[in-house]
């Protein structure tokens, strides 16, 4: 998988210009520092430190990876949330559900880690995917649409276990089918809610 760690003041410069930035920004709850040039200004040297920019003879070259992953987290539209409390933390992230899908996880404050999915399968097999793969034995994850009540899908052993699907009655143990049939219902409410973004 091709993977990319990304620090908020890298993002900052790599996306200055881009008008997908701010709110998306917001959206991962990176701080408010109120000194943009300086934040850009770390951010340009963190990426030079890190290898992924170079000074040369012709200007900053930007590695072409880390543009156009940080391009598609700005551009991005469409996406299903994702929670999961482990012993010691509660972890989250997103789906990009665009052209250039993206799992988009913080991995410590102020940084996230994106994850190029398969731009090839369809948004359904990408959640259905990365969801299952994500519940781990004896884990819960939480997964919604934006501004949707989460489900709750976990998986012990062979059992699959789906609570708060809408209109399916309390928690219980189903088959891997109907946590699929789930999962498509919250990727076509996040496209619902991406299409009206859009007007």
């Amino acid at each position: 998988m091709i993977t990319a760690r990304l620090t908020y003041a890298e993002l900052d410069y790599l996306l200055a210009t881009h008008p997908g930035w701010p709110a998306r920004r917001a959206e991962l709850a990176f701080p408010e520092t109120g000194d943009g040039d300086a934040t850009t200004t770390a951010g340009l040297a963190s990426l030079i430190v890190r290898d992924l920019a170079q000074i040369g003879p012709t200007g900053l070259q930007v590695s072409e990876l880390v543009l156009a992953m940080s391009r598609a987290l700005a551009d991005a539209t469409t996406f299903v949330y994702l929670s999961r409390a482990d012993e010691d933390e509660l972890s989250a992230g997103l789906l990009s559900l665009d052209d250039r899908p993206l799992l988009i996880s913080m991995v410590a404050p102020g940084c996230v880690e994106l994850v190029a999915l398969d731009n090839a399968a369809s948004p359904e097999l990408i959640v259905s995917t990365v969801v299952t793969g994500l519940a781990g034995d004896g884990q819960i994850l939480g997964v919604s649409a934006p501004g949707d009540t989460a489900i709750l899908i976990g998986r012990l052993d062979d059992q699959w276990l789906l609570g708060g699907d809408p209109g399916k009655g309390d928690p219980g143990l189903v088959d891997e089918s109907t946590v699929h049939a789930a999962l498509a219902r919250i990727v076509s409410k996040a496209r619902m809610v991406s299409a009206g973004s859009e007007r």
